[in-house]
């Protein structure tokens, strides 16, 4: 989410620069919901076929270049070619389109996890690994990480455990998903007086929406709260704004929080750890909880 907030407010600047540079081809404003669905559905039918032409090889041909190599520009094409009918989502004054958009991008990321837990993929990295070809430092990494995200994904377990995981993941990818597009979601304001505005440029105080009986209305929209946060002299009203802000949605992703957490545990026992904790940061730089606590 931080990540699209970024992107949302360089497109706000670079509209405000006169010569800008154009925006990438990648990302296309005007798309509707049936084109979204349509690129996504594309986007993965060109996924499927490569990722297919992988796993059928024949061993003796199998290389770091058509294998691991084939694997990582295949799922790295597949995200670039869904961040752009993705995007809308955070962006689009259409609902519509937004809704397309998080739909595409629960299915992007459900397939992602599908993926990794493809057993002919496997095997066929797997060959290509037991053939233990000298590779650059870099190229070993990345084979490495590519069978490491395997295991990671139930590739250990017997069949029904690994069944499980991939369950359990792809309905925590949705709840996740969820989570976020309920605080995009989600609408409520604050209405200020004038002097509360102490601190706001005037561009800013003359677009906003007033109430009947002249109070100003302060949304918690990108456009709205991070300019009022940073500029309001009044603490007061910044407290009060600010606690909406860090509300949002919370009636329906409390619920959504609770069973995601619930699920990470199952999917972490499932692997073999006694927490979440333990699996996710197994393969980060802290490694287990206790150093974390210990920093």
């Amino acid at each position: 989410l931080n990540t699209n907030l970024f992107f949302i407010s360089l497109l706000v600047s670079l509209r405000n620069v006169e010569g800008a540079v154009s925006p990438s081809p990648l990302l296309n404003f005007d798309l509707k919901p049936q084109e979204i669905a349509q690129a996504c559905k594309s986007a993965k039918e060109r996924s499927e076929a490569k990722l297919g032409a992988l796993a059928g090889l024949e061993n003796e041909t199998r290389n770091f270049n058509n294998t691991a190599l084939a694997f990582e520009d295949t799922l790295q094409e597949y995200a670039d070619a869904i961040n752009g009918p993705t995007f809308p989502k955070y962006v689009s004054m259409d609902k519509t389109v937004r809704d397309a958009a998080h739909e595409c991008e629960v299915d992007s990321e459900q397939y992602s996890v599908e993926v990794y837990t493809r057993e002919k993929l496997y095997k066929g990295l797997l060959l290509y690994a037991d053939k233990k070809e000298s590779l650059n430092h870099q190229d070993a990494r990345l084979l490495e990480k590519i069978l490491l995200e395997f295991k990671r994904n139930g590739f250990g377990l017997g069949p029904e455990k690994r069944a499980m995981v991939k369950k359990f993941k792809k309905k925590v990818v949705d709840l996740e998903l969820t989570f976020g597009k309920n605080l995009n979601e989600y609408k409520d304001s604050l209405e200020v007086t004038k002097d509360q505005l102490w601190g706001l440029p005037d561009d800013f105080v003359s677009r906003l929406s007033t109430t009947p009986t002249g109070k100003y209305i302060i949304t918690l929209d990108y456009p709205d709260y991070f300019p009022f946060m940073d500029n309001a002299r009044d603490g007061e009203t910044r407290r009060q704004l600010e606690f909406k802000y860090n509300i949002r949605g919370s009636t329906a992703n409390i619920a959504l929080f609770e069973e995601a957490i619930e699920l990470r545990h199952q999917i972490a026992n499932l692997m073999g750890y006694p927490t979440h904790a333990h699996y996710i940061l197994e393969d980060r730089m802290a490694k287990n909880p206790k150093r974390v606590k210990d920093f």
